[in-house]
């Protein structure tokens, strides 16, 4: 891609192998234990949907009752732009 746009690499090569390298073992990790990532999945979804409920009981408290539709959006807004405690600053995601 960089090559079509005419401009340097934008990854150096050592950056590229690491990463390859990276995700070549995730992969074998989950192929190796299937359970282990259903668990861990399933944990990540009791997660949201205690803070779901949380944000839930929040507008409750103040007298402002919610559908779920806004609620799962407004809190899919805050998770992705940056607003959620549960993902580090560091991450650039």
């Amino acid at each position: 891609m960089a090559k079509r746009l005419k401009r340097a690499n934008i990854f150096d090569d050592e950056w590229v192998e690491r990463n390859a390298a990276e995700y070549t073992a995730a992969s074998a990790a989950i192929a190796r234990y299937p359970v282990r990532l259903a668990r861990t999945l399933g944990i990540t979804l009791v997660a949201h949907i205690v803070d779901l409920a949380s944000l839930y009981v929040l507008f409750l408290a103040f007298q402002h009752p919610i559908q779920l539709g806004p609620l799962v959006a407004g809190y899919a807004m805050a998770s992705y732009s940056g607003l959620s405690h549960r993902r580090p600053r560091y991450w650039g995601c």
